[in-house]
């Protein structure tokens, strides 16, 4: 009889550790700490100004880390350049009635591509901090732009010169897409901020 009363204490003392064991693991889940990036504000995004970008890089080499960070954000602005412009083409091509078997969409990708490769020299830095890892490695993150109408004024030239596209080009109402692209594309950004 006390071997079963040591028993059942034994057996409730354990069930009562592993309890109070899944009880500390979900303490540690809700004990998760968040880190927050720098640049992750509105203040870094583009807008109807400015082509906004952020880049990082680490290296155990502090000119390294500002070298990849400034590649990444060259690259991240350029693809972001790069899908707004699309966008921009493709309700243009929509609001035109232009076939969809023309030559317009794969112009202008190509016209975009240079462009942007062209207009990138004069994205500025804006922002930039470094961090020192407990590693030793250095972080750092660097917010880079270029402003719109640079960008707008090449494309709106290159289309005008290019014998095909000027055909369906009228500079007007591309002018008037690409605004309202921008200013819906800041909207989205605000909303997702909320």
């Amino acid at each position: 009889m006390k071997f079963r009363s040591v028993l059942s204490i034994i057996t409730a003392i354990a069930f009562l550790m592993a309890l109070n064991g899944c009880g500390s693991s979900k303490k540690g889940v809700s004990g998760r700490k968040e880190i927050t990036e720098p640049f992750q504000s509105a203040e870094y995004y583009s807008g109807t100004e400015y082509f906004k970008a952020v880049g990082q890089g680490t290296s155990p080499n502090l000119s390294m880390s500002k070298e990849i960070a400034e590649t990444d954000a060259q690259e991240n602005l350029a693809s972001e350049i790069q899908a707004k412009v699309k966008s921009v083409a493709e309700r243009y091509r929509q609001q035109r009635n232009i076939s969809k078997n023309s030559e317009f969409n794969q112009k202008m990708e190509q016209l975009t591509r240079t462009v942007v490769d062209e207009t990138l020299n004069s994205a500025k830095v804006f922002d930039r901090k470094t961090f020192q890892e407990s590693d030793g490695e250095y972080t750092h993150y660097i917010a880079i732009r270029m402003p719109v109408d640079p960008l707008k004024r090449n494309l709106e030239d290159r289309i005008s010169r290019d014998q095909k596209l000027r055909q369906d080009f009228e500079k007007e109402k591309f002018e008037e897409t690409f605004n309202s692209e921008l200013k819906e594309y800041k909207k989205e950004q605000k909303r997702g901020y909320n």
